[in-house]
């Protein structure tokens, strides 16, 4: 497994609220039969995870205050969590299911940012960041860091010597060919939008992907769901197919695959995405969301199939 510092981030962090009803009344209104909280956001999934597998990755939130105290509460009290603090509240998402299995999601924004909260979170990320460390930047940016902002704290990071994995909906063609990330993961419609791929043509997202590991970008992983995670290099192309498997939630799939590739991402690059496949997979499996531990991981990953296209 890799040995190189790792760091993640998490610009807009989230309690997911899931609610279990019986079947959807559009009309009439809808008994709740369970429901739990968690305090998540992509960056913690990832911090969770990796302690997990044992290694201890810090984590830089950038957290509301006024209930910060409670979401920190609901974490492993062992995760090393630098919070950046602005004023108002850390945002809740809901994820309402049906007992035939549908299901209603309802992601908020998030407060806005000051540029003064926004400068102090990019002043916290560069003094915790040493060159070599790969700092990991996913999910959705709260209202106020825009573009411009996420690009600055990108190229500060650059400077240092960081290596960027981005797996976040801010990023733009111009954005990739300026920041050359180490890797990005979008999803194959998330790709089709940063590039003008057709999702549903792997062969032109292959071919789009090709073209920006040429200019500089060094690896694309785009995640297929069910069908398994592709892997593009300038010259290799890797698909891993996964098994079968009976889905209880999707929340945390993306970032289980980013940190499998991670943790394996000093092996052939082959195997790596193999296991982020296997990892993706595992997290499928679990309620809300839930990060595979090194069993599931494990058992999954016996059971992927590895493509070179």
């Amino acid at each position: 497994m890799i040995q190189t510092g790792m760091i993640t981030v998490t610009a807009n962090p989230c309690f997911d609220r899931t609610i279990h009803i019986g079947s959807f009344q559009f009309d009439d209104p809808n008994r709740v039969k369970s429901e739990f909280v968690e305090a998540s956001g992509k960056g913690v999934n990832l911090s969770i995870l990796f302690e997990k597998f044992g290694l201890t990755v810090p984590g830089l939130i950038l957290a509301g205050k006024e209930n910060y105290g409670f979401y920190r509460s609901l974490l492993p009290a062992s995760l090393d969590l630098h919070p950046v603090y602005k004023k108002g509240s850390i945002r809740e998402n809901l994820t309402i299911c049906s007992e035939d299995g549908k299901l209603i999601k309802i992601n908020r924004k998030g407060e806005i940012c000051s540029p003064d909260e926004i400068a102090c979170f990019q002043k916290a990320l560069a003094e915790a960041a040493n060159p070599g460390t790969i700092v990991i930047l996913s999910d959705s940016m709260p209202p106020g860091l825009d573009r411009d902002a996420f690009t600055a704290i990108c190229l500060e990071l650059k400077k240092k010597g960081c290596r960027l994995a981005i797996d976040s909906e801010i990023l733009d063609g111009r954005m990739l060919e300026e920041l050359q990330p180490f890797v990005i993961k979008p999803n194959a419609e998330e790709f089709g939008k940063l590039t003008g791929a057709d999702p549903e043509n792997l062969g032109d997202v292959i071919a789009k992907a090709r073209e920006l590991c040429a200019f500089g970008l060094g690896q694309v992983l785009v995640s297929l769901g069910g069908r398994g995670l592709l892997g593009i290099q300038t010259n290799r192309v890797v698909w891993a197919k996964p098994p079968k498997v009976k889905v209880a939630s999707t929340v945390a799939a993306g970032d289980s695959s980013l940190a499998g590739f991670l943790l394996h991402s000093d092996e052939d690059f082959g195997s790596a995405v193999g296991w982020g496949a296997a990892f993706g997979t595992a997290a499928v499996t679990l309620e809300g969301s839930g990060v595979p531990d090194p069993a599931l991981a494990e058992e999954i990953h016996h059971q992927v199939v590895i493509e070179e296209l």
